[in-house]
């Protein structure tokens, strides 16, 4: 007949920051966010703000609008200032979700500053009624129903782009 044995008690995880077991940690009540959801939100909060006032880069997204197979489409163009007008730069397609629209992506992504440090064009399509045609069939989507050729589109919005001082073999999405 075999004994069982107990297994031993695994070791307490280690608090990276203090490198002492977890549990032996005391923390203030008010930084204990497991506690206390106010204060998670309260940092939520902090951050956001703190985020939002970073400086950011003088130059401005611009709104462009465009006429696609009868329809006006709209899309966000961001190119850093301290880059010289002449100078070909990549460009970063960023396309938003379902449901979403340019600006909401322009805000969520902040590619804006990442543009600005690694020098190329951030562009931001706007789908039409806020969905892009990806095939599905669906009563919401009427897009889909009325064969809205986006791809088309977006091609047609890269020639759009050669206005603008971009390098076409630096195209990213």
């Amino acid at each position: 007949m075999e004994t069982q044995r107990a297994l031993p008690d695994p070791p307490s995880p280690l608090c990276l920051w203090v490198s002492q077991p977890c549990d032996q940690v005391k923390v203030p009540p008010m930084l204990n966010l497991d506690r206390r959801p106010s204060s998670m939100f309260l940092l939520g909060l902090v951050w956001s703000i703190a985020l939002s006032a970073a400086p950011g880069s003088a130059a401005e997204t611009q709104t462009h609008q465009m006429s696609f197979q009868g329809t006006t489409r709209t899309y966000l163009l961001y190119r850093p200032d301290e880059v010289p007008a002449d100078r070909k730069l990549p460009v970063v397609l960023a396309f938003h979700g379902g449901g979403g629209t340019a600006r909401q992506m322009l805000r969520y992504s902040r590619l804006n500053r990442l543009a600005d440090r690694y020098h190329f064009v951030a562009v931001y399509p706007e789908a039409l009624q806020r969905h892009w045609n990806d095939g599905r069939y669906s009563l919401k989507f009427v897009d889909h129903d009325r064969r809205i050729d986006d791809v088309a589109w977006i091609r047609a919005l890269l020639t759009e782009l050669k206005g603008e001082a971009v390098d076409p073999d630096r195209i990213y999405a």
